[in-house]
């Protein structure tokens, strides 16, 4: 009974809880000589963060048994990588899968996560266009420093870029605007984003290859099933159901084609089509215009 007696003393100032039915004592009072009822505070998981290596592997090995990581990291050695990386950032490790791209093995960010990381450290960010060929980016520095680049309709075409298939041919304006937020912060936010590369101007510049797996020759669903392909298949769908930027959506998909130029590469033809469903249920969800979209 002392052992009970101390942890309840170790409560932080517990309030007095009665029970459903309000003490009622022998004498008709409530409350005296019935003895109250203490409930022990409720515990919650928001924004875990790992505190030693183990927990990050622990972590990782749970998300890769879930078959929900990122289609790229399919290890729990990779998703370990991308959750380290993200915690030098400063990012928790959920928002870290959602917002690094692992590209031909190396880790880069979206550009999505760059407003959110810079807001976190107290920079700011400003977008506009100067008429309607100059997307333009400032980056203000918690010091007051300005920083301000520029990414041109003149520049995209020069990178072969402009009314390229996907995002620059669905939303161009939008990934000029980019392509500036991701000049604008590598200049004017070095220290934050520690040397990464966006996924989106390394994907779509050519400067490292698109993805990591070695593309799979069409199969059926029992040979799919047995050499592993499944488990590439359940990644691709959790990618497609997680996503919630039309471009990242496209250039999931654009980064699975195989090498005649079909989507979902390697997969069993029913299980290719299942992808091809997602995938237009999640573009209708969020409004993504599918016209022209091969």
């Amino acid at each position: 009974m002392e052992t009970v007696k101390n942890a309840a003393e170790t409560l932080p100032n517990p309030p007095a809880v009665r029970d459903r039915h309000d003490a009622v004592s022998d004498d008709g009072r409530n409350g005296r000589g019935a003895g109250a009822v203490a409930v022990m505070p409720r515990t919650a998981i928001s924004g875990l963060v790992p505190q030693t290596l183990d927990d990050v592997y622990r972590l990782a090995t749970a998300i890769a048994k879930s078959g929900l990581a990122p289609q790229a990291m399919k290890t729990p050695e990779q998703i370990t990588v991308a959750i380290l990386t993200g915690l030098e950032l400063g990012l928790k490790p959920m928002f870290a899968l959602n917002k690094i791209a692992v590209v031909n093995g190396r880790p880069t960010l979206w550009g999505d996560g760059i407003p959110a990381l810079l807001w976190s450290r107290g920079f700011d960010i400003r977008e506009w266009f100067d008429g309607e060929d100059i997307a333009m980016c400032e980056v203000t520095r918690p010091n007051g420093v300005k920083v301000v680049r520029s990414f041109t309709v003149d520049d995209a075409k020069a990178a072969g870029l402009w009314g390229k298939q996907g995002p620059w041919k669905q939303y161009p304006k939008r990934m000029l605007s980019m392509r500036a937020r991701a000049f604008a912060a590598r200049d004017g936010a070095a220290d934050v984003l520690g040397g990464l590369y966006i996924a989106d101007e390394v994907i779509e510049g050519g400067s490292l290859s698109e993805g990591n797996s070695e593309p799979f020759k069409r199969k059926s669903s029992a040979a799919a099933k047995r050499d592993g392909t499944d488990a590439k298949f359940n990644e691709l769908r959790g990618q497609i159901a997680n996503c919630s930027d039309p471009s990242e959506l496209l250039m999931l998909r654009e980064n699975n084609r195989d090498a005649d130029g079909n989507p979902w590469d390697g997969m069993p033809m029913r299980w290719n089509e299942m992808l091809e469903d997602d995938f237009r249920l999640r573009a209708s969800d969020i409004g993504l215009d599918l016209e022209g979209v091969e």
